[in-house]
C-alpha cells in the first residue's frame, strides 16, 4: 500500500475523480487490481496476500497512472455516483456532480416528489444523473439528453445496466432542441460551466475528458445563460429546475443579482447548485426581454 501510495504523490498527480488523495487513490487501485470491492474492505483485507498476477495487475495499472495521468475511473472503466455503479470512458465526464448529494432527498423541500411524473436530466453525460434520478422518484419518466452521440452510447450502457429502459428514454438534443410541446415536472443538468481561463489551467487528468463536457465559455455561463433563458418554455406551471453551477456561480450572481435562486451548498460549504421556480424564471425572462 504505502509503495503504490509514495508513487503516485511522488509523481504530484492531480486527484478528484472519485478521490481527494493518493492513499484512498491507492486503496482503489488495489483493490480494483486484486477484485476486491472497496465498499467491502475490513481489517480482514489488508492481510489479504496477493498473487503474483494480481500484483503485476497493479504494476500495471499504477504505470498507466502515473505516466499517462489517466484517471483511475476510466482505468477500471467504473465509477460510482448517488450510491450507484456506472460504466464509464473517455466519451463522457467522469461522474462527480454535486447533484448527488441531493438526490436521494428528491430536492425537497424545493420539489413535491409525489408530484413529480416526469423529469428531463439535460445534458446527461454517462446517464449517470438520469440513473439515480430514476431510482429517487420511482413514479417519474426520465429523458436524459445529450448533444454529443458518444455521450448518449454510454449512457445507454448504463441504462440499460441498472435495467431502466421502460423508463428512461434517451435522446439527442442540443439542449432543448428537440423537447418542442412537451413539457416537465423537474429539469436537472449539470452542464459544461467551466471559464475560459480555468480551462486553460487544467491538470492533465481533466484533458482525458470530453472537453464539449466542461468549456462554458469565456465566464463559464454560456450555456447555463441559455439554459435560464428557455427552460421556462419546457416546465409545468409547478415546474422546478435544478442547475449546477459551481465554479460558474460567481458569475452567475453577478450576471443576476435580483433573481431569486436558491442555492443549495456541496460538503465543503460552497453554493454550487441553484433552485429556481418555472414562475421565478418567466419573471426572469420577462424582465430580460423588457
Amino acid at each position: 500500500m504505502s509503495t503504490v501510495q509514495q508513487r503516485l504523490e511522488a509523481a504530484e498527480l492531480s486527484f478528484g475523480h472519485g478521490t481527494d488523495h493518493a492513499f484512498d487513490e491507492a486503496v482503489w487501485l488495489i483493490c480494483s487490481a486484486a477484485n476486491i470491492e472497496p465498499d467491502l474492505i475490513d481489517e480482514a483485507t489488508w492481510d489479504v496476500i496477493l498473487d503474483h498476477a494480481q500484483i503485476s495487475k497493479i504494476e500495471s495499472i499504477c504505470r498507466e497512472r502515473v505516466d499517462a495521468r489517466r484517471p483511475l475511473a476510466y482505468i477500471n472503466q467504473r465509477m460510482w455516483f448517488a450510491g450507484h455503479e456506472f460504466y464509464v470512458d473517455e466519451r463522457v465526464l467522469i461522474p462527480r456532480s454535486h447533484l448527488g448529494e441531493w438526490i436521494d432527498d428528491c430536492f425537497a423541500p424545493w420539489v413535491d416528489a409525489g408530484d413529480v411524473r416526469a423529469i428531463l436530466d439535460l445534458c446527461t453525460g454517462s446517464g449517470c444523473i438520469g440513473v439515480a434520478l430514476a431510482y429517487a422518484f420511482p413514479n417519474a419518466q426520465i429523458v436524459a439528453s445529450d448533444v454529443s452521440t458518444d455521450a448518449l452510447q454510454v449512457a445507454q450502457v448504463n441504462v440499460q445496466r441498472h435495467r431502466l429502459e421502460g423508463r428512461i428514454e434517451l435522446l439527442r438534443s442540443d439542449l432543448f432542441d428537440q423537447f418542442e410541446g412537451r413539457r416537465f415536472d423537474l429539469i436537472v443538468s449539470n452542464p459544461p460551466y467551466v471559464g475560459q481561463p480555468a480551462m486553460q489551467e487544467l491538470p492533465a487528468e481533466y484533458r482525458h475528458e470530453p472537453n464539449i463536457a466542461l468549456d462554458g465559455g469565456a465566464d463559464g455561463l454560456a450555456l447555463i445563460n441559455q439554459i435560464l433563458r428557455d427552460a421556462d418554455r419546457f416546465l409545468t406551471d409547478t415546474g422546478v429546475l435544478v442547475l449546477e453551477a459551481a465554479s460558474a456561480a460567481p458569475a452567475l450572481k453577478n450576471q443576476y443579482p435580483h433573481v431569486p435562486f436558491n442555492w443549495l451548498a456541496s460538503g465543503g460549504g460552497d453554493e454550487v447548485l441553484l433552485i429556481i421556480s418555472a414562475t421565478e424564471l418567466k419573471r426572469l425572462v420577462s424582465s430580460k426581454r423588457s
